[in-house]
């Protein structure tokens, strides 16, 4: 109280919002998309910002707080990672506490190659070795394609040769769903993190915390190419 007067507080807002691709936003689709949510978006941030809850808006009461702060934990990792060594098993290990098997793929010329895993030996799926030299062709399989058009997280059974194909590669059975997400770096999908639930048959569970990682992963990724740029262009002057 001040005077008598009670003096109203409002807690700052709490959320994430991640950027959309770049190319979304060139594209006269995107240009379009975006004009028709300006309006409601300045309403729901005057709204927010007054003290007024939005209907339908989620409290960060939901997310329990260990699922908190293991967030700010990897987050903080990869704001100090510096290499694509050090930026990628954090993403995978921090999938892994979502779902029980886990794999990387790296996206090359139009090809996913197996990367590295956690949990596939559950379904007799490879080791990190074996699974270095499996291949899918991304427009052989839906999840792949539908991924790189849509630039965001993929989920479901296999409905294609290809899915299936994908799917087998990491062991002996097939997932009733399969979560599939992208990490971005330099305007493009550069690796694809999947997760199932086998040998149970349960349905993804709750993967906002997985995405905000993989969008920061993304962000460590281009820092640590600018930085390797940046390098390059000193060496070079110091040759001059």
């Amino acid at each position: 109280e001040d005077g008598g007067d009670v003096i109203e507080t409002v807690a700052p807002a709490d959320a994430i919002a991640i950027r959309p691709a770049g190319h979304h936003l060139r594209s006269a689709a995107g240009r379009s998309a975006a004009a028709s949510l300006a309006g409601p978006f300045e309403a729901l941030v005057r709204a927010v910002g007054a003290g007024v809850a939005p209907a339908g808006a989620r409290s960060t009461n939901e997310v329990p707080d260990a699922d908190l702060e293991e967030l700010k934990h990897a987050t903080q990792c990869l704001r100090d990672a510096s290499t694509r060594g050090e930026v990628l098993p954090l993403v995978i290990d921090f999938a892994a506490r979502r779902f029980r098997r886990v794999a990387m793929w790296m996206l090359r010329d139009g090809v996913a190659v197996g990367m590295a895993q956690r949990g596939l030996e559950l379904c007799g799926g490879p080791d990190d070795r074996a699974l270095r030299g499996v291949e899918i062709p991304v427009q052989r399989s839906g999840w792949l394609s539908r991924l790189l058009e849509v630039r965001r997280p993929v989920s479901g059974p296999p409905r294609t040769d290809g899915d299936r194909g994908l799917a087998l590669a990491l062991g002996d059975r097939l997932p009733e769903h399969a979560y599939l997400a992208p990490i971005e770096s330099g305007g493009r999908v550069v690796a694809v993190v999947y997760g199932d639930d086998l040998p149970g048959g349960a349905a993804p569970s709750d993967t906002s915390t997985l995405e905000v990682v993989l969008h920061h992963a993304g962000l460590a990724l281009d820092r640590a190419a600018l930085e390797r740029a940046l390098q390059c262009v000193l060496v070079d002057i110091d040759r001059v």
